[in-house]
C-alpha cells in the first residue's frame, strides 16, 4: 500500500509492523528459503532541510547458502535507517546526515525495508567462524608448516 510521505513526515507519524521476506521479490530470490518476516519500527518527520524523512530500525533473519559447505543457515540483519525521501532520483540530499531515497512511484513500506535489507546481505555467505565444517577440513595444520624445504637438498652441494 502506498503511502503519503510528506502527510506522514508532517504528523511526525511512527509505523511499526513486519513483512513477509516471502513478501520481498528481491529478497526471497536471494533467501535459501523465503521464511519468517522483517519487523520494522519507523519515524517519519521532517529533517533539517525540511525534507520528508524517515529514522528507525529494521530486524529479520534471512536463511542463507554457505559459499563454503553450501549448507544453510540463518543470518540475522538488523539495520538502522536514516533517509531523506526524495521525488527525483537526480535531486541531492539537503542534509548530509541522511541517505537519499527515491522510491519507484509511490512510497511503499515494504519497498523501503527491502532496500535497507538488501544492503546488508553479504556478497559471499558464509557460516560464522568455527562452525562451518569445510573451513576445518583445510585449515592448515601446525605440521603443515614444518614440512622440508625445496632447497634444502641444496645444502648438500659443495659449490668450493
Amino acid at each position: 500500500e502506498s503511502l503519503n510521505s510528506s502527510r506522514l513526515a508532517e504528523q511526525a507519524a511512527v509505523v511499526t509492523g513486519s513483512i513477509a521476506i516471502a513478501a520481498m521479490p528481491r529478497l526471497e530470490q536471494l533467501s535459501a528459503e523465503p521464511k519468517g518476516e522483517a519487523s520494522y519500527t519507523l519515524s517519519f518527520h521532517e529533517n533539517g532541510a525540511e525534507r520528508p524523512a524517515v529514522d528507525g530500525a529494521i530486524e529479520a533473519t534471512l536463511v542463507l547458502i554457505c559459499q563454503r559447505c553450501m549448507e544453510s543457515f540463518e543470518q540475522p540483519l538488523s539495520a538502522q535507517v536514516h533517509v531523506e525521501l526524495l521525488n527525483d532520483p537526480e535531486e541531492q540530499v539537503r542534509d548530509a546526515d541522511y541517505e537519499p531515497f527515491a522510491p519507484e512511484g509511490k512510497l511503499t513500506i515494504a519497498e523501503l525495508v527491502e532496500n535497507e535489507l538488501l544492503l546488508l546481505v553479504p556478497i559471499a555467505p558464509v557460516h560464522p567462524y568455527g562452525v562451518c565444517g569445510i573451513a576445518e577440513q583445510f585449515e592448515a595444520k601446525p605440521e603443515d608448516s614444518r614440512r622440508p624445504s625445496p632447497f634444502a637438498a641444496l645444502k648438500d652441494l659443495n659449490l668450493k
